[in-house]
């Protein structure tokens, strides 16, 4: 019956218009469930500049601009990722292949907790990733917030 209803619709555009205001309106209700909104809004914007500054090994490499440490790390990267597709049988897939600078020491800041005393972690669920004992953040001062928050619950972090 929706199938009927929308081939009957005279406007083509009502349907983009409630998919755009309505499923972003959905989907982050969905995920609120298991963490704020504001953690995967920070999650989307730290991945989204991960992928923009992103670029294949083999032109970082072969860019004069590239420092001669950094062109020597990249080389044994590749030199590590032939013998494990040559001689451990591992899969010659895209892993491996692309390097991003972010101007920072550390793409993420992971923040594990624990209950005061105890030896159990504290398990954050999502919906892709399912439950992991920690949750990464793409700025040092957000994971340091993050911690200092699970202090004021108590947590051992």
């Amino acid at each position: 019956m929706l199938g009927i209803v929308l081939a009957q619709r005279s406007d083509p555009g009502a349907l983009d218009r409630v998919f755009t205001r309505f499923v972003p309106l959905l989907v982050a209700a969905l995920l609120n469930g298991c963490s704020s909104a504001g953690y995967y809004g920070q999650l989307a914007a730290g991945q989204w500049e991960l992928l923009q500054a992103r670029r294949p090994v083999t032109k970082v490499m072969a860019d004069p601009a590239t420092s001669v440490p950094l062109r020597a790390r990249l080389e044994y990267a590749q030199q590590a990722r032939a013998f494990a597709t040559q001689q451990l049988k591992l899969p010659d897939n895209r892993s491996y292949t692309m390097y991003a600078d972010l101007g920072r020491p550390y793409v993420v800041w992971n923040v594990f907790a624990t209950p005061e005393l105890s030896l159990q972690p504290v398990t954050h669920c999502f919906p892709i990733a399912g439950c992991v004992a920690y949750r990464g953040y793409y700025r040092q001062g957000a994971a340091r917030g993050a911690a200092a928050l699970m202090r004021q619950q108590h947590l051992d972090v």
